[in-house]
């Protein structure tokens, strides 16, 4: 039997359809790459590359304190995605280090958007670390990054022969997260050189900008083949979440991926926005994606999802240890 073709990440320039132009076209090519291989490197964005910078370089700050300073920075609800959290070895050294944070900052601030008020102990927890200028770089880049992350979402449900605002129109009031990541430079490997072990995304799309001395994130398609993911300046690494995998039946797999290891000396940081829906939202298989087979998934609101998420296996990491 022949060997399979190694798996590559192609590249998919969006600026024509976020002019207005070509949208079926590069629809079609969006939704393709979602069926098979489940990451895209996305050029055309428009976003600011000085946006990404300016994160970058107060996350510098922050990572340049102690463990005591950052752990007194965790979330203060226990969520594991939100506030500073740190991945250590037995040595007690940096693996990854995360300021992570929902965009909607407080309960407050949701039952003013009308968010029910069973829904609203989803809010708090959020903590903003005393970096000059890193919220305000943080809120820039993320104001930015949804703009681009809605456009895309956009432009899937074209390719699925929907509305184009089927899915966008459960964002107003999305509960979208913001990480910016750092896996610091050691002296000795990772434990079984991985930073962080292979996962799928909680969310519809992710978006995400990478910086560093080597390709780290680590790819693994349907079928089974792995890949690591290109740095490429200018570029935004997406992908689709296990929700999108959700409400399309499957027809876009959420793929699963891992941090894994660089050379001794060398490390990386990445900035990730995962598009979320409202936390009131129902997500389901639409119903003309369904067709005559059996959905796959049974209803769940965005609420109860952010809790069962870290229960869950994907569909892609099943059938790859299937084979």
């Amino acid at each position: 039997m022949p060997d399979r073709a190694p798996l590559t990440i192609p590249t998919l320039d969006i600026g024509p359809a976020l002019e207005g132009r070509e949208l079926d076209v590069v629809a079609a090519q969006l939704g393709s790459i979602a069926r098979s291989v489940g990451f895209v490197q996305v050029v055309g964005h428009g976003i600011d590359p000085e946006l990404f910078e300016a994160v970058h370089a107060g996350a510098d700050r922050l990572w340049s304190m102690d463990d005591d300073a950052l752990r007194a920075m965790r979330s203060p609800t226990g969520h594991p995605f939100r506030g500073v959290d740190l991945g250590v070895d037995e040595h007690g050294d940096r693996i990854w280090q995360r300021l992570q944070n929902v965009r909607i900052d407080t309960a407050e601030e949701a039952a003013a958007l009308g968010v029910d008020p069973a829904h609203l102990d989803f809010f708090g927890g959020n903590v903003h670390p005393p970096i000059p200028g890193l919220r305000e770089a943080i809120e820039a880049c993320f104001s930015e990054g949804r703009r681009v992350g809605l456009a895309l979402v956009g432009l899937f449900a074209i390719d699925l022969g929907l509305a184009p605002d089927a899915l966008t129109r459960c964002f107003d009031d999305d509960v979208s997260y913001f990480a910016v990541q750092d896996y610091p430079p050691m002296a000795h490997p990772a434990p079984d050189g991985i930073r962080i072990p292979e996962h799928s995304d909680s969310g519809a799309v992710t978006l995400l900008h990478q910086r560093g001395g080597y390709e780290g994130l680590q790819v693994r398609a349907v079928d089974g083949r792995r890949t690591t993911v290109p740095v490429v300046e200018g570029a935004l690494v997406v992908n689709t979440g296990d929700l999108m995998a959700r409400w399309t039946n499957d027809r876009y797999p959420a793929t699963p991926h891992a941090v894994v290891d660089g050379p001794v000396g060398e490390g990386r940081a990445t900035i990730a926005m995962h598009l979320l829906p409202g936390v009131d939202v129902v997500i389901e298989p639409l119903p003309g994606l369904v067709g005559g087979d059996e959905p796959r998934y049974p209803p769940v609101s965005m609420y109860d999802w952010d809790r069962r998420y870290f229960e869950k296996r994907s569909l892609v990491l099943s059938l790859a240890d299937e084979t």
